[in-house]
């Protein structure tokens, strides 16, 4: 299950201007999961509800970072003890057009989340 291009905008940043300014982020969230027992089932409850998993990024979005790689971490970990049925999560943020004094499309943090190496 995937779920891309969440947008947000928070005052995740270092330096005081940016803070003041606010950011914006993309959300690419890459979710390995057994969908076998919702797709027999037909029901919501056995599968994960990405309006739930939409809520869970809000919410720790909501806290002020400094780095993204500790909204990366906090948002990864949030994501794993939250939906039991993620075995594997690809977690990418990219921070559009950060403020680095020359053009810059965009910077990508990613991370891997097993729960075969928890």
């Amino acid at each position: 299950m995937s779920i891309l291009g969440i947008e947000i905008t928070a005052p995740i940043a270092y330096f005081e201007e940016e803070k003041k300014a606010f950011n914006h982020f993309s959300i690419d969230l890459i979710m390995d999961t057994d969908l076998t027992r919702s797709a027999r089932s037909g029901k919501l409850e056995d599968s994960i509800d990405y309006t739930d998993v939409f809520g869970t990024v809000k919410r720790v979005a909501e806290s002020q970072y400094d780095l993204i790689e500790v909204f990366l971490d906090r948002l990864g970990t949030a994501l794993m003890e939250s939906f039991d049925g993620i075995e594997r999560l690809h977690l990418s943020i990219t921070k559009k057009a950060p403020q680095l004094g020359g053009k810059l499309q965009s910077v990508v943090l990613e991370r891997f989340w097993s729960r075969e190496t928890a």
